[in-house]
């Protein structure tokens, strides 16, 4: 989506940083333009999100597992 916008120059560049992004690592070493950061604020807020998300799942699954 980034490199469709024009956010970002390459497939790599838009790859690097929706994944520092996501992973709420951080992206201050990839910035995007002032008119699109309210994007990559979001996709990080959606990161943080998920991997919580995902990690709960995993936990409760492997308690299941564990007790049957």
């Amino acid at each position: 989506m980034y490199l469709l916008i024009g956010a970002t120059a390459t497939l790599q560049d838009s790859l690097y940083f929706s994944t520092i992004t996501f992973d709420a690592i951080g992206f201050s070493d990839a910035p995007l333009a002032v008119p699109l950061r309210i994007v990559g604020a979001i996709e990080g807020v959606n990161g943080v999100l998920l991997l919580g998300w995902s990690v709960a799942f995993l936990v409760a699954e492997l308690q299941r597992v564990r007790h049957r």
